[in-house]
């Protein structure tokens, strides 16, 4: 269940803080915000993270030549 909500506070599992990643805590405060004298203390948004696989990491490319100075301006060489 996403953090924060009704399944996640019931679950007889009992899911904690610990067992959630920091991407998870923050999708579930935004959709499932915590309460205060029994009102949320903003409007929940309803999102959801996106389908595993959906995000990779870029193809590495390789440097054609060596860099000869590492100041971008040319100033030290």
């Amino acid at each position: 269940p996403s953090y924060n909500s009704p399944d996640q506070i019931a679950s007889s599992t009992s899911f904690g803080f610990g067992d959630y990643p920091y991407q998870e805590l923050v999708y579930g405060l935004i959709a499932n915000p915590p309460r205060v004298n029994n009102a949320p203390v903003w409007q929940p948004l309803p999102v959801m993270l996106p389908p595993r696989g959906a995000v990779g990491f870029p193809a590495p490319r390789p440097f054609l030549e060596p860099a000869g100075t590492l100041d971008p301006t040319g100033a030290d060489g």
